[in-house]
């Protein structure tokens, strides 16, 4: 492989980071392999064009365990570690963890050249004693890396982007940890402005109260609320705030809902209610058959009822319609190939499957009936709903029948 001058990897980086090459491009056009590319646009994009620049200094013991102590704790390869510390080769780090691995921490001490000094070490134990009190300052000091890094990312993934305020933010909650001073150079932000933040974070906080209403009503719903459905449950509790506040709020605490984004489309099918429902093990006739007999029980002598359902099976059975028949109860089916009938049916299974199914894991059947027993209990008595004017779909039976 051809020996690149520090330009010519600054060209072959530019070339890759404006986007019209791949890093297969590149290889093939400049005979060179795409991981040592990667490592130069790491390098460019952590140090810079002056990363490029040769550096003749020896690595002390120090330094090189700073860089394994920091992978080990990351999991950061030896191209990225090469690029955030300025190393010169990825292969020199690898050629340090082997000799580590193999013979310990004496393979990293650098060899003088020349003849060895005559001079006794008049007190090895003290240099013993030193180092290891420095390897314990930078394990406490990766540690502190690590802490920061963690908390910020909370933080800066709800937010979208890392602010000032943020970094402050952070600090003011690991300061009972670790000294102010360190966590400021590990952010990377003037003192001052880290003070200005923290007069503003003593402050007493004006929603203390509605942020830990804001808590209770996402923790009673499972997180299966955004913003808008928790800004018309606070009224109930007294709060009155625009929906860009509680938004912003949830924000600033960490709290977003669980749940995909859907469409509302309107679907005039009385108030949604889960009449009736089975769970079996096998897709045999009772579990339709019991599932009807128990929302027969629901029905009222006076009462007219159309029941909509695709063309399966069991749908279609004489046991079935005779049943029905007997029940005074319409049947629908739909077209095959048309089933918007069934369609209600179908955008509930969604939302069981986006509510229940995918926030959590069921340790065995029994557990899953109990969780499916809950939500349904849930769904009817007090998930609102855009199109029953914020009500449970019971809320609502109940305020019609009033009405009535």
């Amino acid at each position: 492989m051809a020996n690149f001058s520090a330009e010519q990897k600054i060209f072959i980086t530019r070339l890759y980071l404006e986007g019209e090459h791949s890093y297969m491009d590149l290889q093939k056009i400049f005979e060179v392999s795409y991981q040592m590319i990667q490592g130069w646009v790491r390098l460019y994009q952590i140090q810079g064009a002056d990363g490029f620049k040769k550096s003749y200094t020896s690595y002390s013991t120090e330094f090189k365990m700073d860089v394994l102590n920091y992978m080990n704790e990351t999991g950061i390869s030896s191209y990225d570690a090469a690029a955030r510390f300025n190393i010169s080769s990825p292969a020199l780090i690898r050629t340090w963890r082997i000799h580590v691995n193999a013979y310990g921490l004496d393979a990293l001490i650098s060899k003088k050249k020349g003849r060895p000094s005559m001079k006794k070490d008049i007190n090895p134990s003290k240099q013993i004693e030193g180092s290891v009190k420095e390897l314990e300052e930078r394990i406490k000091q990766l540690e502190m890396e690590n802490a920061y890094l963690k908390k910020l990312n909370n933080f800066s993934s709800n937010a979208g982007k890392i602010t000032n305020q943020i970094k402050a933010q952070v600090i003011y909650e690991l300061k009972s940890i670790y000294e102010v001073v360190a966590l400021i150079k590990v952010a990377d932000i003037p003192r001052s402005t880290y003070y200005y933040w923290e007069k503003r974070l003593n402050r007493e906080d004006k929603y203390s109260k509605v942020k830990a209403t804001i808590q209770s009503i996402y923790n009673e719903h499972k997180g299966r609320y955004g913003y808008r459905r928790i800004t018309k449950e606070l009224k109930k509790y007294g709060f009155s705030h625009n929906p860009k506040t509680i938004n912003r709020l949830m924000n600033e605490m960490g709290v977003k809902c669980l749940v995909r984004m859907k469409k509302y489309r309107s679907l005039d099918l009385c108030n949604g209610e889960i009449i009736a429902y089975k769970v079996m093990k096998r897709p045999v006739y009772k579990l339709v058959g019991d599932m009807l007999d128990e929302a027969i029980k629901h029905l009222k002598p006076e009462d007219a009822v159309i029941l909509h359902s695709d063309q399966g099976w069991h749908y279609q059975m004489k046991k079935y319609q005779k049943t029905l028949k007997d029940s005074r109860i319409i049947q629908s089916m739909s077209r095959k190939g048309n089933c918007l009938d069934n369609a209600v049916m179908e955008n509930f299974f969604g939302l069981l499957k986006s509510e229940l199914l995918y926030l959590q894991e069921f340790e065995s059947m029994e557990h899953f009936e109990k969780e499916l027993d809950d939500y349904i209990h849930y769904y009817n008595h007090k998930r609102m709903k855009v199109k029953l004017k914020d009500l449970s779909p019971i809320e609502y039976r109940t305020q019609v029948l009033e009405a009535a």
